[in-house]
């Protein structure tokens, strides 16, 4: 069911969503709650699609918590939809089961059709965020002719929490083709209002970029930055540390490694690329900034498979990383594309493909951290 007048209008790109000072929006310190707790869950279809994959989370304003992903028969299919489902109540973590709601198909190709009055192939990676008006954001691709480099951007908005949602927009972020644009990673909300999100250029060279959507006069208004250097890079991740600095890590497409950019601006330049010496087999990552300051990334420890998904941490973000964790290994699988948000109550959310066939769903808290840390340095 459309909500009427969500987007409004969406007109066309505009500079000043780009201009202007700014800063990143830095969660308080987490809640100080004693235990280390640790609990997961399973998320998805009762009887397997054939591939689920691509998970998103965020929280929503009533405090429960909202996942998106694509399945289907197989990436790329026609019979793929975007999937939504939500935690059953608010409550934190440690006081409730984790059951999820069954999952519902917001978009498929003949809806998504149907809403963009465009011909679309096959839909896929989904993002969910909620802004600082506690509106609910799907953003997904969709393909009118060939694979992933030939994608658009689309997006959807909810006002009650994921019961409704607008017809689909088309971002219109090219004044050529308009081809070629993705999304994956977690958006970052920055003090003015509006929102950073990662996005990446696929077609022919690889390179990462930056969605900034506003509002002027109860209207949308949205632009576009390259975070500089590499034609190999994808997948941005982006980590606040502090007001102004942040760190962009990126999928690299020739398995060279996991590499990070900095920016001291709140986002407008970026350093040049620099190697992590943590590896990447041409997969995403997820990335937090803890309550000390500290970032956690989620990754793939492997330069050439998906089958093992680790924790690694950093004081600054950039070096010393510490291997602390192995949440999964098992030769042959794939458990890869985290997504990873700190909820109000402190504890850590994450989300990732199981074996292609389900999502899986963990959460802990930094106490739980700090004791897997300490026995990873015993």
């Amino acid at each position: 069911m459309a909500s009427a007048g969500v987007l409004w209008g969406w007109p066309r790109p505009d500079r000043t969503a780009l201009t202007g000072e700014d800063s990143f929006l830095i969660e308080p310190p987490a809640p100080r709650d004693g235990a280390p707790q640790f609990i997961s869950a399973f998320i998805g279809h009762a009887e397997s699609l054939g591939v689920a994959h691509s998970p998103s989370i965020c929280q929503l304003a009533d405090g429960r918590l909202a996942t998106v992903w694509y399945a289907g028969s197989r990436e790329g299919a026609k019979d793929v939809s975007i999937w939504f489902s939500r935690s059953a109540n608010p409550k934190k973590p440690s006081d409730t089961n984790t059951d999820w709601e069954s999952p519902r198909a917001l978009v498929d190709r003949q809806s998504a059709s149907a809403e963009l009055s465009r011909y679309v192939k096959k839909v896929g990676n989904p993002i969910i965020f909620t802004d600082h008006r506690d509106r609910t954001w799907l953003i997904y691709v969709s393909i009118a002719v060939g694979g992933w480099s030939g994608s658009s951007l689309n997006v959807k908005c909810s006002l009650d929490g994921g019961e409704t949602w607008s017809d689909s927009e088309r971002l219109i972020l090219s004044p050529l083709a308009n081809l070629s644009e993705l999304v994956r990673a977690t958006p970052v909300l920055m003090q003015s209002g509006r929102i950073a999100i990662p996005i990446y250029h696929e077609s022919i060279v690889k390179f990462p970029e930056l969605l900034w959507l506003d509002w002027k006069h109860n209207k949308v208004v949205w632009g576009k930055t390259r975070i500089t250097g590499g034609a190999s890079l994808l997948q941005p991740t982006i980590v606040p540390i502090t007001q102004q600095r942040a760190v962009s890590f990126h999928r690299d497409f020739q398995r060279r490694g996991t590499q990070w950019q900095e920016t001291l601006d709140a986002g407008q330049t970026w350093s040049p690329p620099t190697m992590t010496g943590l590896p990447n087999p041409n997969s995403s990552i997820a990335g937090l900034r803890l309550s000390n300051g500290s970032v956690l990334l989620a990754l793939n420890d492997d330069s050439q498979k998906r089958q093992d998904l680790t924790l690694v941490l950093s004081k600054d973000g950039t070096t010393d990383w510490q291997r602390i964790v192995v949440l999964e290994n098992q030769n042959g699988m794939e458990f890869s594309y985290p997504s990873m948000i700190r909820g109000g109550d402190g504890f850590i959310h994450l989300v990732y493909t199981w074996k292609r066939e389900r999502i899986r769903y963990l959460a802990f808290n930094e106490a739980w951290l700090q004791e897997r840390e300490l026995e990873a340095r015993s």
